[in-house]
């Protein structure tokens, strides 16, 4: 007869295993004692088969001597099962405690799992920001100097347009120019 204590709490397992162990011993204990005790008996009623009394007839005190044994061993063993009892509700409970502690695990699990994918996520897109960011600058630059360079070309144009017109200006023309920026 042995009691399996899996699943119980590792502080309270020593103290149900030295009941265990006590409860054992003291029903082997009372085991022995009944054995004696049957041995005796067998003796005293193979000494009255031979003596031609009977031996069979017990005292009173005789019959509480071997009811007592019997009724600590059966004491004993109701304690051995409210303890086999109390050891199987631990485990159970142990095991649903270890459930929790798995799906919680596995809830971790996916959250730290997540939380990489949005930080290998945010990564890239910081990455694509910033490329986004130069190719903007770039692209200002390159619009200013577009746009530098067509007002200078447009300035060189009419200089060079205004300076030809009076290098092929005529006499008549310049009356009349001058005549018009007097107004």
């Amino acid at each position: 007869m042995d009691l399996q204590l899996g699943g119980i709490d590792k502080i309270q397992k020593p103290t149900y295993s030295q009941k265990y162990r006590d409860c054992k011993s003291q029903i082997e204990s009372l085991r022995r004692t009944i054995l004696k005790k049957q041995d005796e008996a067998a003796y005293e009623q193979g000494k009255a088969n031979l003596l031609g009394g009977n031996a069979l007839e017990m005292t009173p005190t005789s019959k509480e001597k071997l009811l007592d044994p019997n009724d600590r061993i059966t004491a004993q063993n109701n304690k051995l099962l409210e303890v086999k009892r109390i050891g199987y509700e631990a485990e159970e409970r142990a095991a649903n405690i270890q459930r929790e502690l798995n799906r919680g695990t596995e809830i971790l699990i996916r959250s730290n799992s997540r939380a990489k994918e949005t930080e290998h996520a945010l990564g890239t897109s910081n990455a694509l920001a910033n490329t986004i960011m130069r190719r903007m600058f770039a692209n200002k630059i390159t619009l200013y100097a577009v746009v530098g360079f067509v007002i200078l070309v447009l300035i060189i144009i009419i200089s060079v347009s205004y300076t030809h017109l009076r290098a092929h200006e005529t006499g008549r023309n310049l009356v009349c120019r001058l005549l018009l920026e007097k107004k």
